[in-house]
């Protein structure tokens, strides 16, 4: 008997980790499809499901548990060690499950890096081995070259480096196949408390199902549509909106989560708050009165989550069960009304979070959750849905929860577990009615812009009508530029690129540099990695890559900071996010330098959503009040600000990577180069000081051309002249620093 039950444990365990780990949506969490960051491979089908970004779909490769060895499709190179199953999270229940899991990408492309190693000099003994292919590096104008280091013209606009075309104006750097391994071996992992737990919580009863507040519920606003019928699309004469920017390439988006933001005295919380899970009671006027805050840190666009009304325990608010009102936890739409007024006085943005794909969890079917291949009949529903209109069956496809993440069928029919009822954006009938309703926000609201949650999974069908409309609809309110941000989780910017420019996405999150790139920035590796990830994304996507919003975290990733990491680190991080080409994107607490504190991965998502307003029980530390404008990380992101103000360069320019390190942390540098001016920017992601000597643009920046940090008045050099012609300048950075070398004022 003992043989035969630790027998069915260990079959258990085998069945729940491959499930688990085959799952790339959000029945697992965002960070589980994170360490499948795999790249579809040439040719690979799209499913008609999950939009025009197309799945993953990797080869058949084994993951070995315990001794047993499991194939599983989808894994790519992915392995797992698994004693005691500690390295995976439990089987994520409704209460925790926010926005939802889209695809991620397969590994980076299977080239080799054929980069010299240059020897350090005596000269310089904290520089150490660097080169880009072809250029000559010194650590020191004096330093003569070695007979291995070939020396290249100058990098700029209009002048040619062998080899490289005219569209990737890139040192040249090819991607680092070691690094791409890596990053597949160290992505997140969540841990499970057993086996069987996750098994048992596959086929949970409804009384097993934690308490979502369906007693809670409060009275919806009065003001609110209870129909799509009752609602007005026509605009008065008298009405004024706000016009759009003109770019938004040179916006700094901060993002923030509502209930955890800003919370005003008469805010309404459910639940206990010092847990992740619950509602702690932020709400709309606690933002209002945080905007001198948020203004002062010099970010232009403010990103609010969806304020769909949703359950009580959907604090975030992505499970919508009336989508045309605004929830009364968070306030009211008087208030949400007066914070994007106040904002645009001040000359800021708001984009808001829209979600198209699913509604909350309130269908009940006849024959329970289970996937099936006809419609279910709907056995009741748990509380009634607004617009009415959405009630209607045929708005859904009713087939039952996904549970292979690599069905075709599923994926396009298939409910995301918890409940969060799929709805049919392929038919006609339910598009109209959902593009009502994102016309209804941009009138009666002014925001300037939608973030699309789970853009891959509505159907493309749906997107065509909405880009379309959207941009006219935004026109007649004078927003010839209203912002259209596309969440597509993947790790190929292959990917993402059919979705950019062409009438679709004006923007998209870049998560394929946040990939590569962040073992280097948290300085666990060479800084060649920023080289080979920029030439990744460059070399697929050319300029559109301005159009990708760069970030470091986010409210699906964990905190970039770690417990114990100097503030050094996140500040070269930020000024990489702020300076290098794409929309940089601040979420909340990082300028307080919120950290990811040991255990809190085990929480999910809601483990890096913190409190930020006064006495929040759930914090990073014992910080009562995290507004303080004299953190060292909120001043150096208002210097950044300022920087990127003062230069157009630093938001528009293109981009020439100067410098890079194949060994180790250190020193990494890029020109930003914008209407014949050019900037230089130097970071040392070593806890150590560095040097390097770097080319410039000989046209722009010719020898004898003095040059001045912007963050730092002090500081002072000149460009020199090369051997061979061309100038370089030679720059020198502190532990952690970060250089933004511009023309000296004359």
């Amino acid at each position: 008997m003992m043989k035969l039950a630790a027998l069915r444990k260990h079959i258990a365990k085998v069945l729940t980790v491959t499930l688990l780990l085959t799952q790339q949506g959000p029945f697992v969490s965002e960070a589980l499809a994170s360490a499948i960051i795999s790249v579809p491979q040439t040719g690979t089908p799209v499913g008609p499901g999950v939009g025009a970004a197309g799945s993953a779909v990797g080869s058949l490769s084994p993951v070995t548990l315990n001794g047993l060895e499991v194939r599983s499709p989808g894994l790519g190179r992915l392995s797992a060690t698994l004693p005691g199953v500690s390295n995976l999270q439990p089987a994520v229940s409704p209460s925790l499950i926010s926005g939802t899991v889209l695809q991620a990408g397969r590994s980076l492309p299977n080239t080799v890096s054929q980069n010299p190693a240059v020897t350090p000099t005596a000269v310089s003994p904290v520089l150490p081995a660097s080169t880009i292919r072809g250029a000559a590096r010194r650590s020191h104008p004096e330093t003569p070259l070695s007979p291995a280091q070939r020396a290249i013209p100058e990098v700029g606009p209009g002048q040619k480096i062998s080899g490289i075309g005219d569209d990737q104006p890139l040192s040249g750097a090819q991607v680092d196949t070691e690094h791409a391994e890596k990053v597949l071996k160290t992505v997140e992992r969540f841990a499970l408390s057993s086996a069987e737990q996750g098994l048992a919580s596959l086929e949970a009863k409804a009384a097993d199902e934690p308490d979502l507040g369906w007693d809670s519920i409060p009275a919806v606003p009065k003001e609110a549509p209870r129909t799509v019928a009752e609602a007005s699309l026509e605009v008065p004469a008298d009405a004024k909106f706000t016009p759009s920017p003109k770019n938004w390439e040179g916006e700094i988006i901060y993002s923030v989560m509502l209930d955890r933001f800003g919370r005003s005295k008469d805010h309404k919380s459910w639940g206990d708050p010092k847990l992740a899970t619950t509602r702690h009671g932020g709400n709309i006027k606690g933002l209002l009165e945080r905007l001198d805050y948020i203004q002062g840190l010099g970010v232009t666009t403010l990103l609010v989550n969806p304020l769909y009304m949703s359950l009580p325990a959907a604090y975030h608010n992505y499970w919508p069960i009336h989508f045309m009102a605004v929830d009364p936890s968070l306030g009211t739409m008087a208030d949400f009304q007066q914070l994007v007024s106040e904002a645009h006085k001040r000359g800021m943005r708001i984009v808001l979070d829209v979600v198209f794909n699913h509604i909350g969890p309130l269908i009940e079917y006849e024959g329970g959750w289970k996937f099936g291949p006809s419609p279910k009949k709907i056995k009741g529903w748990k509380y009634g849905l607004q617009p009415t209109e959405l009630k209607d069956e045929n708005h859904y496809h009713r087939r039952g929860s996904i549970d292979d993440w690599h069905n075709e069928e599923q994926m396009k029919y298939g409910d995301f577990p918890g409940g969060l009822n799929h709805l049919a954006t392929e038919r006609p009938a339910t598009q109209d009615i959902l593009l009502k309703i994102a016309k209804w926000w941009m009138k009666e609201t002014d925001v300037d812009g939608f973030r699309l949650d789970t853009y891959p999974h509505v159907a493309p069908s749906f997107w065509t009508r909405f880009f379309k409309e959207i941009r006219e609809y935004g026109a007649k309110l004078g927003k010839d530029n209203f912002l259209i941000l596309g969440e597509i989780y993947h790790g190929d910017p292959n990917a993402i690129k059919p979705e950019l420019g062409s009438g679709r996405l004006d923007a998209a999150f870049n998560y394929p540099n946040y990939f590569t790139d962040n073992d280097a920035l948290h300085g666990k590796g060479p800084t060649r990695w920023l080289e080979n990830g920029f030439n990744f994304v460059r070399g697929a996507m050319g300029g559109m890559m301005k159009r990708l919003v760069r970030f470091m975290d986010n409210q699906d990733k964990p905190r970039f900071l770690n417990d114990g990491q100097p503030l050094g680190v996140a500040k070269v991080a930020l000024a990489f996010t702020l300076f290098s080409m794409g929309i940089p994107f601040i979420f909340y607490g990082t300028e307080q330098a919120f950290r990811q504190m040991p255990g809190m991965e085990k929480l999910g998502m809601d483990g890096f959503r913190e409190d930020m307003f006064p006495g929040g029980k759930f914090k990073p530390s014992g910080k009562d009040d995290n507004f303080d404008t004299q953190a060292p990380l909120y001043q150096a992101v208002r210097a950044f600000a300022e920087a990127r103000k003062a230069h157009p360069a630093l938001s528009l320019g293109d981009q020439f990577i100067r410098w890079s390190d194949p060994n180790g942390p250190g020193i990494f540098a890029f020109s930003r180069i914008h209407e014949g001016k050019e900037v230089v920017v130097v970071m040392n992601t070593s806890g150590e000081a560095r040097n390097a000597e770097m080319w410039v643009d000989g046209g722009l920046t010719p020898a004898g051309t003095g040059l001045s940090d912007a963050l730092d008045a002090g500081y002072a050099i000149k460009a020199h002249a090369a051997q061979g012609g061309g100038a370089k300048v030679f720059v020198e950075v502190p532990a952690h620093g970060v250089r933004v070398l511009v023309r000296a004022a004359k």
